[in-house]
């Protein structure tokens, strides 16, 4: 199956044309893989710097793959260099994790040239997200955030909830402090339903007159809006 696939191979290395070809699978692939993501999303804010990751874990990993070759000692060349590199970025939610797994997984089965594997694959893997995520994550998945709004005065608090009500699920103030400059800052803790447009409600508030700053936190770490 799939035989008419180029691969020629000279002195353990793959000719010009082949490494690009099977760059391009990789590059048409992993473009599949990162839309799914984006369109199955259903955090608070999409983040964009991990759809460019993806894509280019897949072509660094088909590259690695075929540089290594079946030569033991490139193997251990490569690994003892990406050994000096440390990832310090964390990836809270494990399907993201599971995506991004799936690219590096994609670029290993191009660099060996498992087109079949890496086609089938990809396809099987896009389809299954997507029928989880209609069929279990839509219907299922809550998300809880904390919302911390810094405002000239305490009147704001009523305008801010009226926003925040209709596109959530639950809405509960947690604690309100005076700042410096006869500012206060309030604490909502809300429930919404996951996937629901939440960037819209949030450039509300910061164009409210009197509302100084908005930040939203999700597992402890606060972004401003």
């Amino acid at each position: 199956m799939l035989e008419f696939f180029p691969v020629e191979l000279q002195s353990g290395f793959p000719t010009f044309i082949t490494a690009i070809y099977t760059l391009m699978w990789g590059l048409v692939l992993a473009s599949l893989i990162a839309i799914t993501h984006k369109k199955t999303y259903t955090g608070f804010v999409y983040p964009d710097q991990f759809f460019i990751s993806m894509i280019l874990a897949t072509l660094a990993s088909t590259a690695v793959m075929m540089s290594i070759g079946d030569s033991l000692a490139r193997g251990l060349g490569i690994f003892g260099a990406l050994a000096i590199i440390r990832f310090r970025t964390r990836i809270e939610e494990p399907k993201n994790l599971l995506f991004l797994f799936s690219t590096l997984a994609l670029g290993i089965a191009l660099g060996v040239y498992g087109f079949s594997i890496a086609i089938s694959s990809t396809f099987m893997f896009c389809l299954v997200a997507w029928l989880l995520h209609f069929f279990v994550e839509r219907k299922n998945q809550k998300e809880r955030f904390a919302l911390v709004v810094t405002m000239e005065t305490m009147e704001l608090a009523a305008q801010i909830e009226q926003i925040i009500k209709p596109l959530s699920l639950k809405i509960r103030l947690v604690s309100q402090q005076k700042g410096k400059e006869a500012t206060w800052q309030l604490e909502w803790q809300v429930v919404r339903v996951a996937g629901e447009a939440a960037t819209s409600f949030l450039q509300q508030m910061s164009e409210i007159e009197g509302v100084l700053q908005v930040k939203w936190s999700k597992s402890g770490n606060l972004v401003r809006v």
